[in-house]
């Protein structure tokens, strides 16, 4: 397969193009043999070169507008004083049929092009043939010269991606994910922070785990879909890069009161999410300090990567008793990864010099311009001063650091 000449006559991309039909692999960068979408449309001079045993069995060659060689066949009708040779000629790039007609007594005749598969559908052309003795019995030496035109392959369809991702924000500040097959038609995967709701009666604020709805859930032609995952359903709708929709909360459960059952609900909440996603946030990284709302400092230090807390430093005022009142602190140099929204919580036990302790929570959340804010809570406190153990009230403070620049 003379590729190098080929490549310099019409170009690399048309010797990859051509290299279709018989169904054997392409000599040219691995493409497949039916790849013909970097072929152009090729329009020249040819001469086409066959030769037949008297079986008419043999072999081809192109060289011109395009190169080419393989197998030739060919059926031979003599009819009174005219020749009609219908000639099949066949490579690892397609098929050629050539029709060529000439007088017996001459030596020259004509031939067009009367079809073409894989690399040479739709080829047309013509010319001059010349063969010598066409009408005997015998071997055959046949040689074709005139014009080719290849069409360019049809433009193919843009590839389908497997999947695309979609990623945005709750109206609860919380992150969303969604995997939607490349067909639009099918949602993989639908993953969302959390969805919290209010409780009733006499009771605080009800939050689920993770959301994480693996598929298939069908998109309908208007392009909405519904999902549930218990206590938590989903609805949306996709448009052009785009799908917005709500969410809603239904569960209860037992209250501590005998008889009484708690229920929490919400509805209506909003979410989108587009594609690409937006980039993700990040905290700036360093040492943020502040105080409490009664005054204690705070310290909370962010890594270089803007997303794992490393230590938390925070002191809190407790009452035990009527008559005595404490300073306590706590330090933490546990890392604790921030979720997405960039909000973190924490519990754990801290004991106090001296002896004590007490159960102590932590939460927080960054925003991306240097800000954090949240709470913290001691609870189960016990404090040791001078051989007496004091029980302490649980006490909660908020806060407010800002980066130290």
């Amino acid at each position: 397969m003379r590729t190098g000449r080929l490549a310099r006559r019409i170009g690399w991309s048309l010797a990859v193009g051509l290299a279709v039909g018989s169904g054997t692999a392409s000599s040219a960068a691995g493409h497949s043999v039916h790849d013909t979408a970097f072929r152009p449309a090729s329009t020249g001079s040819v001469r086409i070169d066959v030769k037949l045993n008297a079986q008419r069995r043999g072999t081809f060659a192109i060289a011109g507008a395009a190169t080419d060689t393989g197998t030739g066949t060919a059926r031979r009708t003599v009819s009174g004083t005219r020749l009609v040779l219908v000639e099949t000629l066949k490579s690892t790039r397609g098929t050629l049929v050539l029709r060529v007609e000439q007088l017996c007594a001459k030596t020259t005749g004509g031939w067009r092009v009367l079809a073409g598969t894989a690399a040479y559908a739709g080829t047309t052309g013509s010319g001059t043939t010349t063969v010598r003795s066409p009408c005997l019995a015998g071997p055959l030496r046949i040689a074709h010269t005139g014009r080719l035109k290849i069409p360019p392959p049809p433009t193919p369809p843009p590839a389908v991606p497997a999947k695309v991702l979609y990623g945005g924000w709750t109206g609860q500040d919380e992150d969303v994910a969604l995997e939607v097959a490349g067909d639009g038609r099918t949602i993989t995967l639908i993953h969302i922070g959390r969805v919290s709701a209010p409780c009733a009666p006499n009771a605080g604020p009800f939050s689920t785990a993770e959301i994480r709805i693996t598929g298939p859930v069908p998109v309908a032609d208007d392009g909405t879909f519904t999902a549930v995952q218990a206590p938590v359903t989903v609805t949306g709708r996709l448009v052009q890069g785009r799908i917005e929709g709500t969410l809603a909360l239904q569960t209860s459960y037992p209250s501590y009161q005998p008889g009484q059952t708690i229920t929490c609900s919400a509805s209506g909440i909003t979410w989108n999410a587009t594609s690409p996603p937006p980039p993700p946030r990040v905290a700036l990284p360093g040492t943020y300090c502040g105080f409490n709302n009664q005054g204690k400092g705070i310290c909370i230090d962010v890594a270089p990567d803007g997303l794992t807390v490393t230590s938390v430093r925070d002191g809190i005022r407790v009452s035990c008793g009527s008559s005595a009142s404490f300073d306590l602190g706590s330090t933490d140099n546990n890392s604790l990864s921030l979720r997405p929204n960039l909000s973190f919580a924490r519990t754990n036990t801290v004991t106090f010099d001296g002896g004590g302790g007490a159960r102590h929570y932590f939460y927080g959340s960054f925003d991306t311009t240097g800000t954090v804010k949240g709470s913290t809570r001691f609870e189960a406190i016990t404090v040791i001063q001078g051989g007496t153990t004091y029980t302490c009230a649980g006490e909660t403070s908020t806060f407010e650091a800002k980066l130290q620049r």
